[in-house]
């Protein structure tokens, strides 16, 4: 062997040895890479759940304040008439209580709670809507989250 074929086996040699250092810090590089995003993506599907939560939350007080409103809108005053008593020379007798309130009736007012029930156990991405207005708003908010986020 010629010393000019030793120097191009050495050089041979180190070429190979380099190319496989190399490939292996780029393995490295790239496990690393992949367990940052790992880990990035599990806090961010915690985020989700966080504005998930918080959005239920959200709803619910909304639903909580239209009962409220609808039960106020709904409570009626019984009017009272002292004049049908007392012009019957009967005021305060048990009788003349009785004709009264058989006149002033309120209406039976259906229980609010049963008229906004929340629906049966759902699969967690599935939602519904009372009305239109409320499909629009989750539109909306939804678009708002898309471009922040994603």
């Amino acid at each position: 062997m010629d010393f000019g074929e030793i120097i191009y086996v050495v050089l041979f040699v180190g070429i190979f040895v380099f190319s496989l250092l190399k490939d292996r810090l780029k393995n490295k590089e790239n496990k690393e890479k992949r367990a940052a995003q790992a880990q990035a993506q599990t806090t961010a599907e915690e985020k989700n759940q966080q504005m998930r939560e918080e959005w239920q939350k959200q709803w619910d007080q909304v639903l909580k304040e239209k009962l409220k409103v609808e039960e106020k809108k709904s409570v009626q005053k019984k009017s009272s008439d002292p004049f049908l008593t007392t012009e019957m020379n009967t005021y305060g007798s048990n009788n003349a209580k009785k004709a009264q309130s058989q006149r002033v009736k309120t209406p039976k007012q259906e229980n609010v709670r049963a008229s906004v029930r929340k629906p049966a156990e759902k699969p967690e991405n599935e939602f519904s809507f009372r009305s239109v207005e409320d499909a629009r708003r989750a539109f909306i908010a939804s678009e708002i989250w898309n471009r922040k986020y994603c």
